[in-house]
């Protein structure tokens, strides 16, 4: 399912359930994708605040364990969350920086924002007091209104970063953030691959699920090449070089240069993936893949 949409390396997270679903068991899951040939990463944490993680604390989490890259995603704005103050925000926010600065990683605070009224002020609050840099937080779902598009766009302007989930309304989203004076380099885009999509009625009531496809990333990236006149190299970059660079990656990932991990996607003409390697080593050849997980049967 991933290399197929031309994916390479994952950033997994809990999202709403932290509770029949364990941080343990994400590492593991990291770990089996990573020995099945892609590059795995894991947010610590959950919707909830407390959040739960695996040594006992973000800031050990981040320091001690490889593959956590920041604490995420964390739920503001949103009936699901678990209403985090602005103190307890604010202490998180400053975990993660520590934890950042102390196991050499950018430490993000990674938030899932729903389509609340205050949006992220919160976040905007505590930069305001001048010693947590907006270069600390990552917001995600930021095309749901118009007003949070607004919000993506001043969080760049400030040299914080704003994260689009790609689909149907992504590319028009992040062509209005861009009108708002949106820093384009501040801007990327991920799919929720692999994660529920859940379905609402007028109530609030749950009436369904569906799974996200990280498909939608380059369908996304087509819209904003061919819709929005964005040139393909910038298109491109918010689901490459940007999210590389945001998940302290750059020099490794998001780029063709020596040294780098060798990730390369080959795509048609209409922008379709045609080839893929990750690590140096083939996973999609003409479309088709050479390399299937351990629980995917080949197609014969």
């Amino acid at each position: 399912m991933l290399t197929q949409a031309g994916v390479t390396t994952v950033v997994g997270c809990l999202g709403t359930d932290g509770v029949t679903r364990s941080m343990a068991a994400l590492l593991a899951k990291a770990s089996a994708l990573a020995a099945e040939g892609l590059t795995t990463y894991v947010w610590t944490g959950a919707y909830e605040v407390p959040t739960p993680t695996i040594t006992g604390s973000v800031r050990s989490d981040i320091i001690l364990i490889d593959r956590v890259v920041g604490c995420g995603e964390i739920a503001v704005s949103d009936h699901r969350s678990a209403q985090p103050t602005p103190t307890q925000l604010r202490q998180l926010a400053a975990e993660c920086r520590v934890g950042g600065m102390l196991g050499g990683k950018p430490g993000l605070l990674h938030l899932h924002v729903g389509s609340g009224p205050r949006g992220i002020q919160d976040v905007f609050d505590i930069i305001a007091d001048g010693e947590i840099p907006a270069s600390q937080f990552l917001p995600t779902h930021m095309g749901r209104t118009p007003a949070l598009i607004e919000q993506a766009a001043r969080l760049t302007r400030l040299g914080g970063r704003a994260d689009f989930t790609a689909g149907a309304s992504c590319a028009a989203a992040v062509a209005a953030a861009l009108a708002h004076e949106a820093d384009p380099a501040r801007i990327t885009i991920s799919s929720d691959g692999g994660g529920s999509l859940p379905r609402f009625d007028d109530r609030g009531s749950l009436v369904g699920l569906q799974v996200g496809s990280p498909s939608t990333l380059l369908t996304t990236v087509a819209s904003l090449h061919r819709e929005h006149g964005l040139s393909l190299d910038v298109a491109l970059g918010m689901v490459t070089a940007n999210p590389a660079t945001a998940l302290g990656l750059a020099g490794r990932k998001g780029e063709i240069a020596p040294g780098a991990d060798a990730d390369l996607l080959v795509l048609d003409r209409s922008l379709n993936p045609k080839h893929l390697w990750a690590g140096g080593r083939m996973m999609l050849r003409e479309g088709r893949p050479v390399v299937y997980g351990t629980f995917e049967a080949p197609v014969v």
